[in-house]
């Protein structure tokens, strides 16, 4: 279910990822997606599964994905997905491709008068 987001008033966004995060957060009403911007922004590059660990989200992805969609481009946000500089290598040795995440800043487009 899409959830209804209201952009900032004056169509003005503060200049830090920080101070938008808190914007997009008074209009996020589900406990998980919560716990997963805050602790993408409190610890950027984290890989898939130590997010699903530590916030106690099954497939992180699915809820980060919907933030992107639903409510983070309306405050010049966007949860991006990338690749390690190094895949990680799992206990049997074979390479597993988990991605790493962050919060980062979408330029935003400039009305022409």
């Amino acid at each position: 279910m899409a959830m209804k987001v209201q952009p900032p008033g004056n169509n003005a966004l503060p200049d830090t990822i920080k101070e938008r995060m808190e914007l997009a957060l008074r209009v996020i009403s589900a406990p998980s997606k919560i716990r997963l911007l805050k602790y993408i922004y409190t610890y950027p590059d984290r890989f898939t599964h130590q997010i699903a660990a530590d916030c106690a989200v099954g497939f992180p992805p699915n809820r980060l994905g919907e933030l992107n969609r639903e409510v983070l481009p309306q405050y010049g946000l966007h949860l991006l997905c990338h690749q390690p500089d190094k895949w990680l290598t799992n206990r049997w040795g074979d390479v597993s491709r988990v991605h790493q995440w962050r919060l980062v800043l979408v330029p935003q487009k400039q009305e022409v008068a």
